[in-house]
């Protein structure tokens, strides 16, 4: 928030009428106040560190390993397909030279026959 903002910000909250309240809700809300700060900052139990030490150790190396089965697996798929693509275009020319060098024999053939 910029500094105008905050400054029309403050200006309605203080255009808000006072609201005062009863003296016994005021420490009610106050003990409220002070019962939830006191759990906020308070140390965490044995389940909040277990939870913490899952988070922080035990959940980030799965993930990573996760990642890294599934892009081992894609890398070997991808690899698989990229020799078979090759190899089919390998024997695609092969075929290709093949028949060129029989129309190439068979024209020779024809000529030496005509020559006779």
């Amino acid at each position: 928030m910029s500094s105008q903002e905050d400054d029309d910000l403050l200006e309605q909250l203080s255009a808000l009428p006072a609201h005062d309240v009863a003296p016994d809700t005021a420490n009610r809300i106050a003990r409220t106040a002070r019962a939830a700060l006191a759990d906020s900052t308070q140390a965490p139990g044995w389940l909040g560190s277990a939870e913490r030490f899952y988070a922080r150790f035990i959940e980030v190396p799965l993930v990573f390993g996760a990642c890294a089965v599934y892009l081992g697996w894609a890398a070997a798929a991808l690899h698989a397909t990229g020799f078979a693509a090759a190899e089919r275009a390998m024997e695609a020319t092969a075929q290709g030279a093949t028949q060129l060098r029989y129309a190439e024999a068979r024209e020779a053939s024809e000529r030496m026959m005509a020559l006779r």
